[in-house]
């Protein structure tokens, strides 16, 4: 079994969601370094084919692409993937569709960097977007960076001006990133050439990867709510319990390794690929590595111990969602409603005292996934592992509890005399057995 692990690097905490299989095995990998441009005519892989916003009681509404310095999305649509024969043709942008230019709460937010360009709706103001100080959503999707085929994107809020300039959104006052609003469900969907996605570590809540498309066309759809995530102002703030954040913003950000690239490949040989690790925890964070020796997966989530003030503790949360039939793989898991009594999950921590601080204690199995979770602990920088009991005995039943049950009662009963001094007694059961101080007749 091939096993590499691949690390969140440090630099990304400073740093301002992903795959499947191409047509040849052999084709190179080379993930673009810039941020992907929005689908079109002429980009037609690695780009943004659509983004869909779904505020919390509210219809999904898909947002419109408004590149920077540009009124109105290009004129003249290309013509659609139907009528061309060509899945991948047509232009993300349409022509009939105008977008706010001002942001009318432009005082909450400071405008930072130019953005190529954002994507929004004609109803963003209306439908009360913009209370949060941005006008759109800007989506940089990239190469984890410049030596990597990994995969790292993030959703940051952005601005319009009245020359129809885009930039992202600051907190006011500051060179940190506005908060995306947590109740607020965003759907990424992306062209992705021949990536292929080993495991999925994710900076964000309820997050849902879902890999689609031939070799042709391949894409990737990333569904995510944005998660409250303590920013470290170097890297000795990761470790240790002094660290304080520099600061702290919602936000969205998902990090996917690569198993098809020949010079930086991860991933464990014959695994789906649709593992996804949740967690705030942005400052220093690993990829689940495979102990093959120990049959335990390992990794490390990290934040600094204190919040901005110096003195309130941030707390963690993870998910991880583990298909049924890794589970299989990894640990020999055959009867996935198993899950809570069959997989043991621990927590400890880098503190001076040591000792383990927190023991998951909500293990499920829903939708062909096995989902641990556990929320409250202490940062700074916990590791988690996640192994088979010891003391796990497998059930009788193959494929549920349910199904055991009833093997079980549909089993052939028999039965037995008892007798004590002149005392008779008869038993049936599936295996009888005679009470205490009884013995059974011959």
């Amino acid at each position: 079994m091939r096993i590499k692990s691949a690390l969140v690097a440090a630099a990304l905490v400073a740093a301002s969601l992903v795959g499947v299989n191409s047509a040849n095995a052999a084709d190179t990998l080379n993930v673009p370094k810039t941020s992907f441009p929005a689908c079109s005519a002429t980009r037609t892989d690695f780009c943004v084919e659509s983004v869909v916003l779904a505020a919390a009681g509210a219809a999904e509404e898909t947002l419109t692409y408004q590149p920077y310095g540009t009124a109105l999305p290009v004129p003249t649509p290309a013509p659609s993937a139907a009528a061309s024969g060509d899945a991948r043709s047509g232009d993300a942008r349409t022509a009939e569709v105008r977008v706010p230019t001002v942001d009318p709460y432009a005082d909450t937010t400071d405008a930072g960097a130019a953005a190529a360009g954002i994507w929004t709706s004609p109803t963003w103001v209306d439908n009360g977007h913009s209370a949060l100080g941005y006008a759109g959503l800007i989506i940089d999707a990239r190469a984890v960076n410049s030596f990597s085929n990994h995969l790292w994107i993030q959703v940051k809020p952005g601005k319009v001006d009245s020359a129809n300039k885009t930039t992202f959104a600051l907190k006011k006052g500051t060179p940190n990133p506005a908060s995306l609003n947590l109740d607020d469900v965003v759907r990424v969907k992306l062209r992705i050439q021949n990536f292929q996605a080993g495991v999925t570590m994710a900076f964000a809540n309820n997050v849902v990867v879902d890999r689609a498309g031939t070799a042709a066309a391949n894409t990737i759809t990333v569904s995510a709510q944005a998660i409250p995530l303590a920013m470290a102002k170097n890297t000795k703030d990761c470790d240790g319990e002094a660290g304080i954040a520099g600061y702290t913003y919602n936000g969205i950000g998902v990090f996917v390794a690569a198993i098809n690239d020949p010079n930086s490949g991860f991933g464990i040989d014959g695994v789906s690929g649709d593992m996804v690790i949740e967690t705030n925890g942005m400052c220093s964070a690993s990829t689940p590595v495979w102990d093959e020796t120990a049959k335990a997966m390992n990794w490390v989530a990290a934040a600094p111990h204190f919040a901005e003030d110096g003195t309130t503790i941030n707390q963690g949360a993870y998910k991880a969602r583990i298909p049924i039939a890794d589970a299989k793989l990894l640990w020999g898991l055959t009867n996935a409603n198993d899950a809570a009594t069959a997989l043991t999950v621990s927590m400890t921590s880098d503190a001076t005292t040591g000792g383990e601080v927190n023991t998951v204690k909500s293990i499920s199995v829903k939708n062909g996934f096995i989902i641990i979770s556990s929320t409250g602990y202490q940062y700074s920088k916990p590791k988690f592992k996640i192994m088979m009991n010891p003391k796990y005995k497998p059930s009788t039943g193959s494929s549920s509890s349910s199904s055991s049950s009833s093997s079980s009662s549909s089993a052939k009963k028999t039965t037995i005399t008892c007798v004590k001094g002149k005392t008779t007694k008869k038993v049936t059961a599936i295996s009888p057995k005679c009470p205490a101080g009884y013995k059974k007749k011959a």
